[in-house]
């Protein structure tokens, strides 16, 4: 099929990771505005545990480690989740996919090393494909390491109708960062419906100069939008 090449939208977040002589600052924000109670209130628990995380360097970060089991007792309520084969059903901690692909989209701009990402099995809505990173606890975790030779802190806050991750460092990122995606449509095996294929690569730029190292961070395949999972109709 015919390869669509894309950069990461501007509108999701903030890409270039520039050269600067002192500490660095990142900062991504995803719209929450098509999304019901059950979920906000798992993002307002999720970033009243991840108030200030800080990384040491070489130091290993799992979220599910930092948020815990969820249920119940540990302050999650029950919203849409994804199920096998991308089947829509309701769990505890459900839309906290959309902290562990904020989470990952800053990783990936912060020059953090990945360890652990998850795709989707379907396309979402607060995200681009190949940028999202989904989350269950004991089978699926986002982990990323701190590769710099400083210590680096994340924040998440929800204010509104807006999701927002920062990332701080210490000292100085010494080169720039840009995210490509290459879509194609796809068929899935076993799937009814059509598909699509998404590689996404991180490149580095040292210096602000020609694009030097390139990463392949995954090679997904995804279903379309379920809009009944996503917790909205289709407009």
């Amino acid at each position: 099929g015919r390869i669509m090449r894309s950069l990461i939208p501007v509108a999701l977040c903030s890409v270039a990771a520039s050269l600067q002589l002192a500490a660095f600052e990142k900062k991504v924000t995803l719209p929450i505005t098509r999304y019901s109670y059950p979920v906000t209130a798992n993002l307002d628990r999720a970033a009243a545990v991840l108030q200030t995380v800080t990384i040491a360097p070489g130091e290993i970060f799992s979220l599910n480690a930092a948020l815990g089991p969820r249920n119940a007792a540990t302050g999650y309520r029950m919203a849409p989740v994804f199920g096998g084969n991308g089947v829509g059903l309701s769990e505890f901690g459900g839309g906290l996919c959309m902290v562990s692909s904020i989470l990952y989209n800053l990783a990936l701009t912060g020059g953090l090393e990945i360890l652990e990402r998850h795709p989707h099995q379907r396309l979402v809505r607060y995200t681009a494909p190949g940028l999202d990173a989904a989350l269950d606890f004991g089978r699926k975790d986002l982990r990323v390491r701190n590769p710099h030779s400083y210590v680096v802190s994340i924040r998440l806050t929800r204010h509104g109708r807006y999701l927002t991750a920062e990332l701080s460092g210490a000292g100085a990122l010494r080169y720039d960062i840009r995210l490509e995606r290459e879509v194609a449509p796809d068929t899935i095996p076993g799937a009814v419906e059509s598909g699509f294929r998404v590689r996404t690569l991180r490149i580095f730029a040292a210096n602000g100069g020609a694009p030097g190292r390139r990463e392949i961070l995954s090679q997904d395949t995804f279903l379309p939008i379920d809009f009944t999972a996503e917790g909205e109709k289709p407009q």
